[in-house]
């Protein structure tokens, strides 16, 4: 079948380079305490040659690319994958630690890559507390550099994105680190998410519906990494998240900065709900999920999954299958199907559930 036969690829293609990383954030559901690659054996890198064919195939209907890892940077062949995809005209972003952002500045520069999400929990005491001793100081580093050698050449590219994940550690510091820790001037967007979390119960159900309606035996190890007792948020002052999330945005708008927070609705009663696993009283609760339609995510195993949490539910592999053949197969129409119906469990442990774009799928 030729790929004029097939439906359209996505609108939206992820790329996880590599399951390596050079932090181990605490908090995160990969690489945290918990999570579930802290203590995994083997780790991934995907072919280079299967990313380029991925792009090639699906670069006609001009998709947006995302990278990222574990540590996208840490892949060999990373600004070969940027430059492709860069020059068929696609819009092209990088979720990274910021870790390496000094030691390729200038080839980031050249690159002209879109935007670098660069996620940053807080004060240097704060962000290290999470990341780990001297992380604070080299993204800083990194950013600035960037910066200026944008300025010297002219460059707008790439703009630079902050990713702030609101967590008991740092939930006290949000309006703190905006106001006084960063120069804003230099960014174009800022997206402050809750953390993600799923109940032992969620977890659990997504298994039972794994295994029943998707015939997989599976215990879900991945999505394992999310799973939180949502006592350990109990001590959070929701008001002052709130409070801080709303000045926040006063100071974006100020300086004509895109804010994205998640979920979308910024008020005490979503968050307490939220934070509370009481996903059914939320505003921003959905009755579907648009991504299955519209995205697709490679994972480093080569795996092709539906969402960025459904990483225990594989479509297809791009190493034994052509990735427009898993867009299009029979496995992804029952996702589609099943979707259309009712959410899985985990879904509202997922931030871009909360903030999904509209659609007439």
């Amino acid at each position: 079948m030729n790929i004029s036969d097939k439906l359209s690829s996505p609108n939206w293609i992820v790329f996880q380079l590599i399951e390596k990383c050079n932090l181990r954030c605490k908090m995160c559901y990969q690489w945290g305490d918990t999570g579930s690659y802290h203590e995994k054996e083997k780790l991934t890198t995907l072919s280079f040659k299967h990313v380029k064919k991925i792009i090639k195939d699906c670069a006609g209907t001009k998709p947006t690319f995302g990278l990222f890892g574990g540590e996208p940077f840490l892949h060999p062949n990373v600004f070969e994958i940027i430059e492709l995809i860069i020059d068929q005209g696609c819009y092209l972003y990088a979720a990274t630690n910021g870790t390496l952002i000094e030691k390729y500045a200038q080839e980031l520069v050249d690159s002209k890559i879109n935007r670098l999400w660069v996620s940053i929990d807080g004060p240097q005491e704060i962000n290290d507390l999470q990341r780990g001793n001297g992380v604070y100081k080299r993204v800083m580093k990194g950013i600035d550099k960037l910066t200026k050698l944008k300025k010297a050449t002219g460059s707008k590219n790439p703009e630079l994105g902050i990713t702030y994940i609101v967590t008991p550690n740092n939930a006290e510091h949000i309006e703190d680190f905006f106001f006084n820790h960063i120069n804003l001037d230099d960014f174009a967007g800022v997206s402050i998410e809750m953390q993600n979390f799923a109940t032992v119960d969620n977890h659990l159900d997504y298994i039972e519906v794994l295994n029943s309606e998707f015939k997989l035996k599976t215990m879900a190890p991945i999505a394992s990494g999310l799973v939180q007792d949502p006592s350990i948020f109990a001590s959070l002052d929701i008001d002052r998240i709130t409070e801080q999330i709303h000045k926040v945005k006063i100071l974006c708008d100020s300086k004509q900065i895109i804010l994205n927070t998640s979920p979308k609705t910024v008020s005490t009663d979503n968050y307490k709900n939220y934070f509370s696993a009481q996903w059914d009283k939320m505003e921003d609760r959905k009755s579907h999920c648009v991504f299955p339609f519209i995205q697709a995510e490679v994972t480093a195993t080569g795996d092709v999954v539906g969402c960025h949490t459904f990483y225990d539910l594989p479509m297809g592999n791009i190493y034994n299958t052509d990735f427009l053949d898993i867009w299009n197969g029979e496995r992804w129409q029952n996702l589609r199907k099943f979707i259309r119906k009712e959410l899985f469990s985990i879904c509202t442990s997922c931030c871009s559930y909360y903030y999904n774009p509209s659609s007439n799928y």
